[in-house]
């Protein structure tokens, strides 16, 4: 499911996700972590699909399993958190979504080193929810700390870096 996610295959990822949670649903209790781990995936898909209300009910319940097996700063909590930023900015929610991409960002500084490349996507991320809501000065800070990070583990080439690169010229009008 998730290499048909990555190729755009975005209907065919939906069908083999579905058909995995299915199988595990019969197999794991319904609190099983892994369980949690595809409706994780799941909200992904249909956040690349547009269809926000339901990424934000397999989110919430992924949480809902995360909430009963790890510790609270758990770094499992930082990708559930910044996945539900992104639900809150595709449905509008600004002040949600920077909340929740605050909570991610907190774990994610407390679990990896300064220069990892998950805080940069997160940078990035919440870089895009400053800039909807009008901070440009804010996401054009946030925006360029990704890209020092990313610059220190991929090339130019790299799709990460080419991301926030155009988010840079969006918002900064900086070429790089």
């Amino acid at each position: 499911a998730l290499i048909l996610m990555y190729l755009g295959e975005l209907g065919e990822a939906r069908e083999m996700m579905a058909r995995a949670i299915a199988i595990e649903e019969k197999h794991f209790a319904a609190d099983h972590p892994t369980l949690a781990i595809r409706y994780s995936n799941l909200a992904t898909i249909l956040m690349d699909l547009g269809e926000w209300g339901e990424a934000r009910g397999m989110i919430a319940r992924a949480i809902a399993i995360q909430e009963k097996h790890f510790a609270a700063d758990h770094p499992r909590f930082g990708i559930s958190y910044s996945n539900l930023a992104m639900i809150f900015h595709g449905l509008g929610e600004l002040g949600e979504a920077r909340e929740m991409m605050a909570r991610a960002i907190a774990i994610e500084e407390k679990h990896f080193t300064p220069d990892h490349p998950t805080l940069a996507i997160s940078y990035n991320n919440l870089g895009r929810i400053e800039l909807e809501a009008g901070q440009r000065e804010a996401a054009c800070e946030l925006l360029r700390r990704a890209m020092a990070i990313l610059r220190t583990h991929f090339t130019e080439s790299h799709p990460q870096v080419q991301i926030v690169a155009k988010a840079l010229v969006h918002a900064c009008g900086e070429t790089g």
